[in-house]
């Protein structure tokens, strides 16, 4: 989900084998997450002037 400059909310319809790509951070008792972004096609930049990378689903990998 996405706020507009107007603050209307835009959610972001997913495919079952579809995800947003990001990471989640530790540090101490503290936990973020940061979610990648990309440019968004000319129609979705009256929304906003990033958008969530979109990926499919891959194997997992853990570091």
């Amino acid at each position: 989900m996405e706020k507009d400059h107007n603050k209307d909310f835009h959610w972001f319809d997913l495919e079952e084998d579809q995800f947003i790509q990001g990471v989640v951070a530790h540090h101490n008792d503290e936990k973020r997450i940061y979610v990648v972004t990309v440019d968004p096609d000319p129609l979705a930049r009256q929304v906003h002037d990033r958008w969530p990378r979109i990926v499919g689903n891959q194997a997992s990998i853990t570091v």
